[in-house]
């Protein structure tokens, strides 16, 4: 006598529909901002300030751009568009130093025309609407 058994498999298809993520703090505590660390003095804090690291002390301290030899820095941002071909940027830049870029290619500096004390440039062309334009700066 011959036994025949027969399985049935049936393939089912399932969603993950919902996950929880839960953060652990593992004793360090919480932190709420940069002198909350351990390792960080912020005294007097005014604009344009740095973190330096200041190896006497082991403390990364908030010191002005001048104290850390920083006289001049690059920004970059989107400006905002104006009118046309025309864009201000949010800080005074120095001289000759806005460089434009649509859709992330450098356009020639023969096709802006810069007004670097009133925060504006204009390029020779109107971008289309669609055009990504950047700048990068040095702040007066």
């Amino acid at each position: 006598m011959t036994v025949t058994e027969v399985l049935k498999a049936e393939l089912i298809e399932k969603e993950l529909i919902e996950v929880k993520l839960y953060s652990v703090d593992v004793g360090l505590g919480i932190r709420r901002n940069l002198n909350d660390l351990d390792d960080v003095t912020i005294t007097s804090v005014q604009d344009d300030e740095v973190l330096s690291y200041d190896s006497a002390s082991g403390l990364w301290i908030n010191k002005n751009m001048t104290e850390v030899g920083l006289s001049q820095l690059v920004y970059n941002e989107v400006p905002t568009h104006i009118a046309g071909g025309e864009y201000s940027v949010a800080n005074k830049y120095v001289s000759g130093s806005l460089q434009c870029f649509v859709n992330g290619l450098k356009i020639f500096s023969t096709q802006i025309i810069y007004a670097p004390n009133n925060k504006k440039f204009t390029l020779d062309f109107t971008p289309d609407g669609s055009d990504l334009i950047e700048v990068s700066y040095v702040r007066q």
